[in-house]
C-alpha cells in the first residue's frame, strides 16, 4: 500500500494538507494473489475481479483427488475470502488450488507443511 497527501504553501508560508488517500498496488486489475505458502490451516485469496462473477475453487493433492471445494461470488473490484474449513486435517505436501468462472482460470500451487 501506498499512501499520498498534498502539501500546499502559500506565499506567506502558510501551508495546508490534502486528506492522505491509500492506493493498493500490490494486485492489479484481473490478478489473483494466493497466500501463505506454506499454509497450516487457512488459505487467503484476494481477487481484483474484472467483473462479477461465480466462482469454483478446488484443492487438489499430488494423486488428483479434490480435498476441498468451495464456492464463491465475486463482485467487481477487490474480493477477498479466507478457506480453512478441512484444510487443517490435510497432509503435508503439494497442493494445486484452481479458481475456475466464466471470467477466471487460475492455477497455483502450495506447499502445506
Amino acid at each position: 500500500m501506498s499512501f499520498y497527501r498534498l502539501k500546499q504553501v502559500d506565499i506567506d508560508g502558510k501551508f495546508t494538507y490534502s486528506p492522505v488517500i491509500t492506493i493498493r498496488n500490490d494486485i492489479t486489475a484481473g490478478s489473483i494473489k494466493i497466500y501463505p505458502s506454506p499454509f497450516h490451516e487457512n488459505l487467503n485469496i484476494s481477487i481484483n475481479a474484472t467483473r462479477a462473477d461465480q466462482l469454483r475453487v478446488r484443492i487438489i493433492d499430488q494423486t488428483g483427488r479434490i480435498v476441498n471445494s468451495q464456492q464463491l461470488k465475486v463482485t467487481l473490484g477487490i474480493n477477498s475470502f479466507n478457506i480453512g474449513a478441512g484444510l487443517g486435517s490435510l497432509g503435508s505436501g503439494i497442493y494445486i488450488v484452481e479458481i475456475s468462472g466464466e471470467s477466471i482460470t487460475y492455477r497455483q500451487e502450495l506447499i502445506r507443511n
